[in-house]
Protein backbone atom coordinates (compact mmCIF):
# COMPACT_ATOMS: atom_id res chain seq x y z
CA UNK A 1 0.00 0.00 0.00
CA UNK A 2 2.95 2.15 0.43
CA UNK A 3 3.87 1.79 -2.86
CA UNK A 4 0.94 3.00 -4.44
CA UNK A 5 0.63 6.11 -2.25
CA UNK A 6 4.01 7.28 -3.55
CA UNK A 7 2.69 6.05 -6.80
CA UNK A 8 -0.56 8.59 -6.14
CA UNK A 9 2.02 11.70 -5.53
CA UNK A 10 3.82 11.11 -8.69
CA UNK A 11 0.34 11.52 -10.71
CA UNK A 12 -0.61 14.64 -9.25
CA UNK A 13 2.78 15.70 -10.28
CA UNK A 14 2.29 14.79 -13.87
CA UNK A 15 -1.78 15.89 -14.24
CA UNK A 16 -0.63 19.54 -12.69
CA UNK A 17 2.68 20.33 -14.81
CA UNK A 18 2.51 18.95 -17.84
CA UNK A 19 1.44 22.27 -19.64
CA UNK A 20 2.91 23.25 -23.29
CA UNK A 21 5.34 26.45 -22.56
CA UNK A 22 5.61 29.44 -25.10
CA UNK A 23 8.74 31.10 -23.89
CA UNK A 24 10.96 28.70 -25.16
CA UNK A 25 11.70 30.39 -28.54
CA UNK A 26 11.65 34.05 -29.24
CA UNK A 27 12.84 36.16 -32.13
CA UNK A 28 13.37 40.07 -32.83
CA UNK A 29 11.06 41.49 -35.07
CA UNK A 30 13.26 44.45 -37.21
CA UNK A 31 11.58 46.80 -39.39
CA UNK A 32 13.63 47.04 -43.23
CA UNK A 33 15.72 49.95 -43.76
CA UNK A 34 15.29 51.96 -46.00
CA UNK A 35 17.54 51.06 -48.31
CA UNK A 36 18.20 53.85 -51.73
CA UNK A 37 20.41 53.16 -54.54
CA UNK A 38 21.23 55.86 -57.05
CA UNK A 39 22.56 55.80 -60.67
CA UNK A 40 25.84 57.97 -61.30
CA UNK A 41 26.11 57.58 -64.88
CA UNK A 42 26.36 60.70 -66.67
CA UNK A 43 23.83 61.30 -69.42
CA UNK A 44 24.63 62.13 -73.17
CA UNK A 45 29.04 62.92 -72.69
CA UNK A 46 30.15 59.63 -73.06
CA UNK A 47 27.73 59.08 -76.00
CA UNK A 48 28.63 61.14 -78.52
CA UNK A 49 31.69 59.19 -79.99
CA UNK A 50 29.31 56.26 -80.35
CA UNK A 51 26.93 57.97 -82.44
CA UNK A 52 26.06 59.39 -85.84
CA UNK A 53 26.05 63.02 -87.05
CA UNK A 54 22.03 63.69 -86.46
CA UNK A 55 22.45 61.98 -82.82
CA UNK A 56 25.42 63.90 -82.52
CA UNK A 57 23.44 67.44 -82.76
CA UNK A 58 20.52 66.02 -81.08
CA UNK A 59 22.82 65.30 -77.62
CA UNK A 60 24.11 68.60 -77.80
CA UNK A 61 20.40 70.05 -77.96
CA UNK A 62 19.54 68.10 -75.38
CA UNK A 63 22.40 68.81 -73.16
CA UNK A 64 21.40 71.37 -71.18
CA UNK A 65 17.85 69.79 -70.10
CA UNK A 66 19.96 66.67 -69.39
CA UNK A 67 22.14 68.60 -66.77
CA UNK A 68 19.23 70.55 -65.19
CA UNK A 69 17.34 67.34 -64.96
CA UNK A 70 14.78 68.61 -66.94
CA UNK A 71 13.79 64.67 -67.80
CA UNK A 72 10.31 66.20 -69.59
CA UNK A 73 11.96 68.06 -72.36
CA UNK A 74 14.45 65.57 -72.96
CA UNK A 75 11.71 63.32 -73.60
CA UNK A 76 9.61 65.71 -75.11
CA UNK A 77 12.63 66.39 -78.18
CA UNK A 78 13.47 62.78 -78.19
CA UNK A 79 10.06 61.78 -79.25
CA UNK A 80 10.19 64.31 -81.79
CA UNK A 81 13.46 63.28 -83.18
CA UNK A 82 12.57 59.48 -83.56
CA UNK A 83 10.06 60.36 -85.83
CA UNK A 84 12.23 61.79 -88.40
CA UNK A 85 15.01 58.67 -88.08
CA UNK A 86 14.72 55.45 -89.41
CA UNK A 87 16.51 53.87 -86.72
CA UNK A 88 17.90 54.50 -83.19
CA UNK A 89 21.33 53.49 -82.19
CA UNK A 90 21.92 51.59 -79.32
CA UNK A 91 23.66 53.97 -77.39
CA UNK A 92 20.98 56.93 -78.00
CA UNK A 93 18.60 53.76 -76.41
CA UNK A 94 20.65 53.45 -73.98
CA UNK A 95 20.33 57.34 -72.76
CA UNK A 96 16.72 57.61 -73.21
CA UNK A 97 16.50 54.24 -71.16
CA UNK A 98 18.28 56.22 -68.47
CA UNK A 99 16.56 59.55 -68.55
CA UNK A 100 13.23 57.48 -68.70
CA UNK A 101 14.35 55.74 -65.50
CA UNK A 102 15.39 59.26 -63.89
CA UNK A 103 11.46 60.09 -64.67
CA UNK A 104 10.82 56.97 -63.28
CA UNK A 105 8.64 55.84 -65.89
CA UNK A 106 10.30 52.45 -65.75
CA UNK A 107 8.36 50.53 -68.42
CA UNK A 108 9.19 52.89 -71.15
CA UNK A 109 12.79 53.02 -69.42
CA UNK A 110 13.13 49.09 -69.73
CA UNK A 111 12.07 48.97 -73.29
CA UNK A 112 15.15 51.33 -74.30
CA UNK A 113 17.26 49.04 -72.46
CA UNK A 114 16.38 46.35 -73.66
CA UNK A 115 16.74 47.92 -77.84
CA UNK A 116 20.13 48.72 -76.90
CA UNK A 117 21.49 45.70 -75.42
CA UNK A 118 19.63 43.92 -78.28
CA UNK A 119 21.59 45.65 -81.00
CA UNK A 120 24.82 45.79 -78.63
CA UNK A 121 25.13 43.49 -75.80
CA UNK A 122 28.38 44.77 -73.67
CA UNK A 123 26.66 48.00 -72.72
CA UNK A 124 27.18 48.15 -69.19
CA UNK A 125 24.84 51.41 -68.09
CA UNK A 126 21.92 49.42 -70.12
CA UNK A 127 22.37 46.30 -67.84
CA UNK A 128 22.97 48.36 -65.13
CA UNK A 129 19.58 50.43 -65.62
CA UNK A 130 18.31 47.33 -66.41
CA UNK A 131 19.27 46.04 -62.87
CA UNK A 132 17.36 49.06 -60.98
CA UNK A 133 14.56 48.45 -62.46
CA UNK A 134 13.81 44.90 -61.96
CA UNK A 135 15.44 45.33 -58.41
CA UNK A 136 12.23 47.66 -57.88
CA UNK A 137 9.89 44.97 -59.42
CA UNK A 138 11.25 42.79 -56.99
CA UNK A 139 12.31 40.64 -59.72
CA UNK A 140 16.02 39.81 -57.67
CA UNK A 141 16.95 37.13 -59.87
CA UNK A 142 16.50 39.28 -62.97
CA UNK A 143 18.34 41.93 -61.63
CA UNK A 144 21.23 40.41 -59.70
CA UNK A 145 21.73 38.65 -63.64
CA UNK A 146 21.86 42.40 -65.28
CA UNK A 147 24.43 43.83 -62.48
CA UNK A 148 26.43 41.30 -62.34
CA UNK A 149 26.78 41.77 -66.23
CA UNK A 150 27.53 45.43 -65.60
CA UNK A 151 30.94 44.83 -63.31
CA UNK A 152 31.92 41.94 -65.59
CA UNK A 153 31.71 44.67 -68.61
CA UNK A 154 34.02 46.82 -66.42
CA UNK A 155 31.40 49.09 -64.36
CA UNK A 156 32.54 49.09 -61.16
CA UNK A 157 31.46 52.00 -58.00
CA UNK A 158 29.94 51.49 -54.88
CA UNK A 159 26.73 51.88 -55.47
CA UNK A 160 26.84 48.98 -57.59
CA UNK A 161 28.43 46.38 -54.90
CA UNK A 162 26.10 47.60 -52.49
CA UNK A 163 23.55 46.73 -54.92
CA UNK A 164 24.51 43.71 -55.47
CA UNK A 165 25.20 42.96 -51.84
CA UNK A 166 21.09 43.93 -51.04
CA UNK A 167 20.15 41.56 -54.23
CA UNK A 168 22.29 39.11 -52.44
CA UNK A 169 20.32 39.09 -49.09
CA UNK A 170 17.15 39.56 -50.95
CA UNK A 171 17.97 35.87 -52.73
CA UNK A 172 19.04 34.68 -49.28
CA UNK A 173 22.66 34.62 -50.16
CA UNK A 174 23.90 36.26 -46.81
CA UNK A 175 27.81 35.06 -47.46
CA UNK A 176 27.81 36.68 -50.99
CA UNK A 177 26.46 39.73 -49.99
CA UNK A 178 29.18 40.00 -46.80
CA UNK A 179 32.11 40.25 -49.87
CA UNK A 180 29.80 42.85 -51.95
CA UNK A 181 29.19 44.90 -48.63
CA UNK A 182 32.79 44.97 -47.97
CA UNK A 183 33.75 45.91 -51.43
CA UNK A 184 31.22 48.95 -51.31
CA UNK A 185 32.88 50.00 -48.30
CA UNK A 186 36.46 49.90 -49.21
CA UNK A 187 34.73 52.48 -52.56
CA UNK A 188 32.70 54.27 -49.82
CA UNK A 189 33.89 53.60 -45.98
CA UNK A 190 32.06 56.29 -44.45
CA UNK A 191 28.17 55.13 -45.67
CA UNK A 192 26.35 53.77 -43.53
CA UNK A 193 23.88 51.96 -45.38
CA UNK A 194 27.02 49.62 -46.67
CA UNK A 195 27.44 49.27 -42.80
CA UNK A 196 24.31 48.37 -42.13
CA UNK A 197 23.43 46.12 -44.88
CA UNK A 198 26.87 44.39 -43.86
CA UNK A 199 25.47 44.25 -40.71
CA UNK A 200 22.73 42.28 -41.91
CA UNK A 201 24.62 39.95 -43.87
CA UNK A 202 26.63 38.82 -40.88
CA UNK A 203 23.80 38.10 -38.93
CA UNK A 204 22.31 35.67 -41.39
CA UNK A 205 24.98 34.36 -42.14
CA UNK A 206 25.60 33.51 -38.15
CA UNK A 207 28.88 35.24 -38.13
CA UNK A 208 28.09 36.44 -34.90
CA UNK A 209 31.67 37.40 -33.48
CA UNK A 210 32.36 39.79 -36.73
CA UNK A 211 28.50 40.68 -36.22
CA UNK A 212 28.80 41.87 -32.68
CA UNK A 213 31.92 43.41 -33.33
CA UNK A 214 30.53 45.91 -36.06
CA UNK A 215 27.21 46.64 -34.19
CA UNK A 216 29.41 47.79 -30.92
CA UNK A 217 30.93 50.20 -33.81
CA UNK A 218 28.49 51.39 -34.73
CA UNK A 219 26.76 52.42 -31.27
CA UNK A 220 29.57 53.97 -30.99
CA UNK A 221 29.15 56.13 -33.53
CA UNK A 222 25.43 56.16 -33.07
CA UNK A 223 24.51 55.33 -29.56
CA UNK A 224 20.74 56.46 -29.79
CA UNK A 225 19.99 54.29 -33.01
CA UNK A 226 17.27 52.04 -31.96
CA UNK A 227 17.48 49.43 -34.80
CA UNK A 228 21.07 48.88 -33.72
CA UNK A 229 20.21 48.18 -29.92
CA UNK A 230 17.73 45.98 -31.98
CA UNK A 231 20.21 44.04 -33.90
CA UNK A 232 22.89 43.40 -30.99
CA UNK A 233 20.16 41.77 -29.02
CA UNK A 234 19.43 40.09 -32.18
CA UNK A 235 23.05 38.60 -32.09
CA UNK A 236 23.04 38.06 -28.46
CA UNK A 237 19.98 35.74 -28.72
CA UNK A 238 21.90 34.00 -31.50
CA UNK A 239 24.57 33.28 -29.61
CA UNK A 240 22.40 32.39 -26.49
CA UNK A 241 23.23 35.37 -24.21
CA UNK A 242 20.61 36.35 -22.86
CA UNK A 243 21.91 39.08 -20.16
CA UNK A 244 23.55 41.07 -23.16
CA UNK A 245 20.38 40.62 -25.66
CA UNK A 246 17.72 41.51 -22.45
CA UNK A 247 19.97 44.55 -21.76
CA UNK A 248 20.24 45.67 -25.50
CA UNK A 249 16.45 45.43 -25.79
CA UNK A 250 16.10 47.58 -22.41
CA UNK A 251 18.34 50.13 -24.21
CA UNK A 252 15.86 49.72 -27.27
CA UNK A 253 12.92 50.19 -25.20
CA UNK A 254 14.58 53.30 -23.08
CA UNK A 255 14.73 55.04 -26.53
CA UNK A 256 11.32 54.61 -27.53
CA UNK A 257 10.75 51.10 -29.19
CA UNK A 258 7.64 50.37 -29.43
CA UNK A 259 7.35 47.63 -31.40
CA UNK A 260 4.74 45.27 -29.92
CA UNK A 261 6.65 41.72 -30.77
CA UNK A 262 9.81 43.55 -29.55
CA UNK A 263 8.17 44.45 -26.24
CA UNK A 264 6.59 40.58 -26.11
CA UNK A 265 9.63 38.92 -26.62
CA UNK A 266 11.59 41.42 -23.80
CA UNK A 267 8.82 40.05 -21.21
CA UNK A 268 9.35 36.37 -22.51
CA UNK A 269 13.20 36.95 -22.26
CA UNK A 270 13.17 38.18 -18.40
CA UNK A 271 10.49 35.15 -17.28
CA UNK A 272 13.16 32.72 -18.97
CA UNK A 273 15.69 34.38 -17.47
CA UNK A 274 14.37 34.54 -14.47
CA UNK A 275 13.10 38.22 -13.60
CA UNK A 276 9.49 37.75 -13.69
CA UNK A 277 8.68 40.87 -11.94
CA UNK A 278 10.57 42.94 -14.65
CA UNK A 279 8.34 41.03 -16.80
CA UNK A 280 5.00 41.76 -14.85
CA UNK A 281 6.12 45.78 -14.61
CA UNK A 282 6.85 46.15 -18.70
CA UNK A 283 3.32 44.61 -19.12
CA UNK A 284 1.62 46.70 -17.31
CA UNK A 285 3.48 49.52 -18.14
CA UNK A 286 2.76 49.33 -22.15
CA UNK A 287 -0.48 47.20 -21.43
CA UNK A 288 -2.82 49.94 -23.40
CA UNK A 289 -0.13 49.77 -26.95
CA UNK A 290 0.39 45.72 -25.87
CA UNK A 291 -3.59 45.07 -25.84
CA UNK A 292 -4.83 47.56 -28.82
CA UNK A 293 -2.22 45.60 -31.44
CA UNK A 294 -4.32 42.57 -30.65
CA UNK A 295 -4.31 39.14 -30.39
CA UNK A 296 -0.08 39.70 -29.77
CA UNK A 297 -0.58 41.84 -26.72
CA UNK A 298 -2.92 39.28 -25.26
CA UNK A 299 -1.44 36.06 -25.92
CA UNK A 300 2.22 37.83 -24.45
CA UNK A 301 0.10 38.42 -21.16
CA UNK A 302 -1.69 35.21 -21.13
CA UNK A 303 1.32 32.57 -21.93
CA UNK A 304 3.52 34.57 -19.08
CA UNK A 305 -0.18 34.39 -16.80
CA UNK A 306 0.36 30.76 -17.44
CA UNK A 307 4.18 30.80 -16.57
CA UNK A 308 3.40 32.51 -13.03
CA UNK A 309 0.33 30.16 -12.28
CA UNK A 310 2.93 26.87 -13.24
CA UNK A 311 5.69 28.31 -10.66
CA UNK A 312 3.20 29.41 -8.52
CA UNK A 313 4.44 33.20 -8.10
CA UNK A 314 1.18 34.32 -7.05
CA UNK A 315 2.24 37.60 -6.11
CA UNK A 316 3.20 38.76 -9.74
CA UNK A 317 0.52 36.82 -11.11
CA UNK A 318 -1.80 39.07 -8.95
CA UNK A 319 -0.42 42.31 -10.45
CA UNK A 320 -0.65 40.84 -13.75
CA UNK A 321 -4.25 40.01 -13.25
CA UNK A 322 -4.96 43.36 -11.74
CA UNK A 323 -3.42 44.86 -14.93
CA UNK A 324 -5.90 42.91 -17.24
CA UNK A 325 -8.74 43.42 -15.52
CA UNK A 326 -8.33 46.96 -16.08
CA UNK A 327 -7.86 46.65 -19.79
CA UNK A 328 -11.07 43.65 -20.20
CA UNK A 329 -12.41 45.53 -22.94
CA UNK A 330 -9.53 44.72 -25.10
CA UNK A 331 -9.34 40.77 -24.82
CA UNK A 332 -11.31 38.90 -27.23
CA UNK A 333 -14.33 36.00 -25.58
CA UNK A 334 -11.41 33.45 -25.60
CA UNK A 335 -8.80 35.22 -23.87
CA UNK A 336 -11.13 36.77 -21.45
CA UNK A 337 -11.94 33.05 -20.66
CA UNK A 338 -8.28 32.56 -20.24
CA UNK A 339 -8.24 35.11 -18.04
CA UNK A 340 -10.71 33.51 -15.80
CA UNK A 341 -8.59 30.65 -15.46
CA UNK A 342 -5.69 32.57 -14.41
CA UNK A 343 -8.21 33.99 -11.78
CA UNK A 344 -9.44 30.97 -10.53
CA UNK A 345 -5.66 29.51 -9.97
CA UNK A 346 -5.10 32.88 -8.10
CA UNK A 347 -8.03 32.06 -5.81
CA UNK A 348 -7.24 28.57 -4.81
CA UNK A 349 -3.76 29.50 -3.55
CA UNK A 350 -6.05 32.11 -1.34
CA UNK A 351 -8.13 29.08 -0.44
CA UNK A 352 -10.98 31.15 -2.11
CA UNK A 353 -12.36 27.77 -3.80
CA UNK A 354 -16.22 29.08 -4.28
CA UNK A 355 -14.54 32.33 -6.26
CA UNK A 356 -12.22 29.78 -8.13
CA UNK A 357 -15.37 27.48 -9.41
CA UNK A 358 -17.25 30.74 -10.02
CA UNK A 359 -14.32 31.67 -12.15
CA UNK A 360 -13.83 28.76 -14.14
CA UNK A 361 -17.71 27.78 -14.68
CA UNK A 362 -17.83 31.57 -16.50
CA UNK A 363 -14.62 30.65 -18.62
CA UNK A 364 -16.32 27.66 -19.75
CA UNK A 365 -19.76 29.58 -20.30
CA UNK A 366 -17.51 31.45 -22.33
CA UNK A 367 -16.17 28.75 -24.22
CA UNK A 368 -16.66 25.76 -23.63
CA UNK A 369 -13.32 23.36 -24.85
CA UNK A 370 -11.19 25.51 -22.98
CA UNK A 371 -8.88 23.04 -22.17
CA UNK A 372 -7.22 24.61 -19.23
CA UNK A 373 -10.63 25.49 -17.71
CA UNK A 374 -11.98 22.06 -17.95
CA UNK A 375 -9.08 20.31 -16.34
CA UNK A 376 -8.53 22.71 -13.53
CA UNK A 377 -12.14 22.46 -12.68
CA UNK A 378 -12.21 18.58 -12.75
CA UNK A 379 -8.79 18.74 -10.24
CA UNK A 380 -10.83 21.04 -8.01
CA UNK A 381 -13.72 19.02 -7.69
CA UNK A 382 -11.87 16.15 -7.55
CA UNK A 383 -9.55 17.75 -4.05
CA UNK A 384 -13.07 18.34 -3.09
CA UNK A 385 -13.88 14.33 -3.09
CA UNK A 386 -16.99 15.26 -6.39
CA UNK A 387 -15.31 12.68 -8.07
CA UNK A 388 -18.28 11.84 -10.46
CA UNK A 389 -18.29 15.56 -11.39
CA UNK A 390 -15.07 15.95 -11.72
CA UNK A 391 -15.07 13.00 -14.60
CA UNK A 392 -17.28 14.67 -16.47
CA UNK A 393 -15.14 17.16 -16.95
CA UNK A 394 -12.33 15.51 -17.65
CA UNK A 395 -14.27 13.10 -20.01
CA UNK A 396 -14.87 16.42 -21.92
CA UNK A 397 -11.27 17.57 -22.06
CA UNK A 398 -10.67 14.20 -23.24
CA UNK A 399 -12.19 15.55 -26.85
CA UNK A 400 -9.69 17.70 -26.97
CA UNK A 401 -6.05 15.87 -28.89
CA UNK A 402 -4.09 18.54 -26.63
CA UNK A 403 -5.28 17.92 -23.45
CA UNK A 404 -6.30 14.14 -23.88
CA UNK A 405 -3.43 13.04 -22.01
CA UNK A 406 -3.51 15.06 -18.64
CA UNK A 407 -7.30 14.19 -18.61
CA UNK A 408 -6.77 10.36 -18.94
CA UNK A 409 -4.41 11.01 -16.13
CA UNK A 410 -6.86 12.68 -13.87
CA UNK A 411 -9.59 10.10 -14.54
CA UNK A 412 -6.80 7.62 -13.48
CA UNK A 413 -6.53 9.60 -10.51
CA UNK A 414 -9.93 9.39 -9.22
CA UNK A 415 -9.79 5.63 -10.05
CA UNK A 416 -6.70 5.12 -7.29
CA UNK A 417 -8.79 7.50 -5.27
CA UNK A 418 -11.65 4.71 -5.29
CA UNK A 419 -9.11 1.63 -5.79
CA UNK A 420 -10.58 1.07 -9.04
CA UNK A 421 -7.24 -0.37 -9.79
CA UNK A 422 -8.05 -2.01 -12.33
CA UNK A 423 -9.54 0.64 -13.98
CA UNK A 424 -6.62 3.11 -13.22
CA UNK A 425 -4.62 0.31 -14.90
CA UNK A 426 -6.60 0.16 -18.14
CA UNK A 427 -6.41 3.97 -18.34
CA UNK A 428 -2.66 4.38 -17.70
CA UNK A 429 -1.98 1.78 -20.44
CA UNK A 430 -4.06 3.74 -22.58
CA UNK A 431 -1.77 6.79 -21.91
CA UNK A 432 1.62 4.80 -22.09
CA UNK A 433 0.66 3.24 -26.18
CA UNK A 434 -0.32 7.18 -26.98
CA UNK A 435 2.77 8.45 -25.43
CA UNK A 436 5.86 5.32 -25.63
CA UNK A 437 8.14 8.42 -24.53
CA UNK A 438 6.22 8.56 -21.33
CA UNK A 439 8.77 5.97 -19.56
CA UNK A 440 7.93 7.93 -16.25
CA UNK A 441 4.53 5.97 -16.27
CA UNK A 442 5.89 2.29 -15.80
CA UNK A 443 6.77 2.14 -12.40
CA UNK A 444 3.36 3.39 -11.37
CA UNK A 445 2.31 0.87 -13.85
CA UNK A 446 3.78 -2.00 -12.57
CA UNK A 447 3.04 -1.32 -9.26
CA UNK A 448 -0.84 -1.44 -10.27
CA UNK A 449 -0.46 -4.43 -12.16
CA UNK A 450 1.07 -5.92 -8.83
CA UNK A 451 -2.13 -4.78 -7.05
CA UNK A 452 -3.96 -6.09 -9.18
CA UNK A 453 -2.73 -9.60 -9.12
CA UNK A 454 -2.44 -10.02 -5.77
CA UNK A 455 -6.07 -9.35 -5.45
CA UNK A 456 -7.51 -11.81 -8.05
Amino acid sequence: MNALKQNYGLLLVLVAFLSPSSLASVTVSLDEPNWSFTLKQPLGDTARPRVNRQEGEFFSQVQKDLDAQNYTAVITAFDAFAKAQEQISPMLHEMMGQVFLSAKQNEQAKQHFLAALKKGPSMPAAQRGLSMIYMLEQNYAKAREHLSQALILGMTDSQMYGQLGYLNLQLEHPRSAIAAYQNAMMLDIDNNQWKQGLLFALIASDALPQARSLADEMLAAQPDDRRLWLQRSQIAMKAGDDVTAISSLETAVSLGEKNVANLVMLTKLHVRSGSPHRAVTLLKTHAGSLLASGKDGSDAILSIGNWLVANQDWQNLSVLVEVSDSHSEAFSSASKAALNVMKANLAMAKQQITNAQKYLLSALKTSPANGDALLTLAGLLRQQNKDERAKMYYLRAEALPDYKTRAVLGRAQIAINQRSYAEALTLLRQVYKDNPSRNDLLSNIQSLENIVNNAS
